[in-house]
């Protein structure tokens, strides 16, 4: 049982879950944790929300976390250490999705409810896409965001989750696509202006 602060204003906790203190570890994953969460809702999209469960997702890359943490670089701080897991659970839900794509099964969304508590962290993350005079701390915003979030397109949602959500600088996005910075600046703000359109007209 974690009894230290989850909210330290160092990089103590780092320093030691990647010694191999589980409790710091574990505290580092809760920190985080919110911002995992808003990512898998916004990014598995409606197929693969018929598939997976949030919470199993959530639990496969808290292992996968565990796992790989000898891969992170001992002298990264927790920013980059938080950017390293975004993109493991980026990564995850990639993996998953070609998976059930290859599966080819039609089922049911899933119904994903939500706890006040989630509902809060979850808004916390989504704030990022949004002027704060949209923030509304209700699990009907919540499902506004993502409804708004299914309708943008795949290169919509990466620029978005990327320079949002992971951090990434548009250079560092653009170097990656092996495209423009210009390209990616334009894919940002229409992805944005688009989700401000459909939550507009919701």
């Amino acid at each position: 049982m974690v009894t230290c602060d989850p909210n330290p204003t160092d990089d103590g906790f780092l320093a030691r879950a990647l010694a191999g203190d589980q409790a710091a570890l574990e505290v580092i994953w809760l920190r985080n944790l919110p911002a995992v969460e808003a990512i898998l809702r916004l990014r598995v999209g409606p197929a693969l929300r018929a598939h997976e469960s949030l919470r199993d997702l959530t639990q496969s890359i808290f292992r996968e976390m565990v796992d790989q943490t000898h891969a992170f670089a001992p002298d990264g701080n927790e920013a980059a250490f938080r950017n390293w897991l975004l993109t493991l659970a980026t990564r995850k839900v990639l993996h998953r999705a070609e998976y059930w794509a290859a599966q080819k099964r039609d089922q049911a969304r899933e119904a994903q409810a939500l706890s006040q508590d989630q509902a809060r962290g979850l808004l916390d993350q989504y704030s990022t896409l949004m002027t704060p005079s949209r923030v509304a701390m209700a699990r009907e915003e919540v499902a506004r965001i993502e409804s708004a979030f299914d309708l943008l397109s795949e290169d919509e949602r990466q620029v978005l989750i990327r320079s949002r959500f992971i951090g990434s600088s548009l250079a560092e996005i653009a170097r990656e696509d092996g495209v423009s910075e210009g390209t990616i600046r334009s894919r940002l703000h229409r992805a944005l202006a688009r989700l401000s359109t459909s939550l507009a007209e919701d």
